[in-house]
């Protein structure tokens, strides 16, 4: 589990784990939570967690830095970054015929 969200917002992380401890699903690896000061300062750090390989062992795919608080749906281009390693999506051109939505299940 990587992010939960409504209607109106983005959880924040926080709320992502309880959730997904209550729900008995593993959440992404957290690498470190802290603030950036700079744009260089969270470009250096991306790239040293590129450099240490994924925790599963293998090639790590990417990093995503997210606000760890929650924000409205239409503020996620501002709070979420993704960095992905050159040549990451190794699938042929045609992969989106055969993509289908995953089933949505609701809690309450």
């Amino acid at each position: 589990m990587f992010a939960v969200r409504d209607e109106e917002k983005w959880y924040s992380w926080d709320d992502v784990s309880e959730m997904a401890q209550i729900l008995d699903l593993p959440t992404v690896p957290v690498l470190e939570r802290r603030s950036f000061d700079t744009e260089d300062e969270l470009k250096e750090r991306v790239l040293y967690w590129m450099t240490q390989g994924s925790r599963y062992g293998d090639t790590i795919e990417g990093v995503v830095i997210r606000n760890a608080g929650s924000y409205p749906i239409d503020e996620f281009c501002h709070n979420v970054v993704k960095y992905v390693r050159k040549n990451h999506v190794q699938t042929d051109q045609f992969w989106a015929k055969n993509w289908r939505k995953a089933k949505i299940t609701e809690f309450y």
